[in-house]
């Protein structure tokens, strides 16, 4: 692919399913940026919106089956299968999709949390296409993404706990040479202004429209009171492995929230929960099915019991639009 000039601006917002990602996409565009021009349609699991291309959602499954992958799927994906022709040929795809839909546009944001699984593909997409490439991370607690998953898809904790980790480490790893900001959730919903003035600082970008031209449209769309699921005040000490690794990178990925390029301890410890990570065998991959069959078996329990739970308690549980 020929590689252009850079004359644009792009922002990936590279997150964890369930994490705010949405929020973060629509707030952006509310600054002035551009977002595709079809959208998913909202649903009861992002009443506001998921800001988000069905288009290339259904492309970015494509490319997560033709790495072996699904989204629910921790596993690796080798570093050389992105220096593959399978990679390159998406990566033109997603040149045609940022043709059709930005052709026009000085700054644009795209959103979809498969996305932090194939970053490599878009860096080279968006170099050919000409823009710059912007991240901002949403981060939120492993805790809190655990009881949206299992709300919505009926997801155990421990394999939330392993895709959440998978997700970020991808993340962090494929941009730490590029300028990226780290926001928890929690504070774009409590002060989006703070949160807005941090990204335009560390990423030294002047957002096309003012946080105070846009204050009426951003307060109006982030409602805390849609957060559904908050991670508890104090967290409680767990023996299960997999809330062990997510909470130490937690602990890690948190504190790149003022910080964004890690030190040298916290590049090792990411490293440490990468190869801890990499030797827990994804239920996906277990053989003749047997790991999906059983996993969606175990989830129709899991979501049952939940629904229940919910039921004797009055109301359903109804996750956070906008997550």
């Amino acid at each position: 692919m020929m590689i252009k000039e850079l004359c644009r601006s792009a922002f990936l917002v590279v997150g964890m399913h369930r994490s705010g990602t949405s929020a973060f996409a629509g707030t952006l565009s509310r600054l002035g940026l551009s977002i595709p021009a079809t959208l998913m349609a909202p649903s009861p699991a992002n009443a506001n919106g998921y800001y988000e291309s069905d288009e290339l959602a259904k492309l970015h499954n494509r490319v997560l089956r033709s790495a072996g992958l699904r989204w629910d799927d921790w596993s690796a994906i080798q570093q050389n299968w992105f220096a593959g022709p399978p990679a390159t040929a998406y990566a033109a795809d997603i040149v045609r999709f940022l043709d059709g839909q930005f052709a026009r546009s000085a700054s644009f944001v795209v959103k979809d949390p498969r996305i932090c699984r194939m970053v490599p593909i878009w860096r080279q997409a968006l170099e050919s296409f000409g823009a710059k490439t912007h991240v901002v991370v949403p981060l939120r607690h492993p805790d809190a993404v655990a009881a949206s998953l299992v709300a919505r898809d009926g997801l155990l904790a421990g394999e939330s706990y392993l895709l959440w980790l998978r997700h970020l480490l991808d993340a962090e790893q494929a941009t730490r040479d590029l300028p990226r900001v780290f926001v928890v959730y929690d504070d774009l919903l409590a002060d989006w202004r703070a949160a807005v003035a941090a990204m335009e600082r560390q990423l030294n970008y002047r957002w096309p429209r003012s946080p105070d031209e846009a204050a009426a449209d951003i307060g109006s769309f982030l409602d805390p009171k849609l957060r559904h699921h908050r991670p508890p005040q104090r967290y409680p000490d767990r023996g299960d492995r997999a809330a062990q690794l997510a909470f130490r990178g937690w602990d890690v990925f948190s504190g790149l929230e003022q910080q964004p390029a890690p030190s040298p301890s916290s590049i090792a410890e990411l490293a440490d929960l990468r190869d801890e990570l990499d030797q827990i065998p994804s239920l996906r991959r277990l053989p003749l099915g047997i790991g999906t069959a059983a996993g969606h078996m175990v989830r129709l329990v899991t979501r049952l019991r939940s629904r229940l739970a919910a039921a004797e308690r009055g109301s359903l549980p109804v996750p956070k639009a906008g997550e």
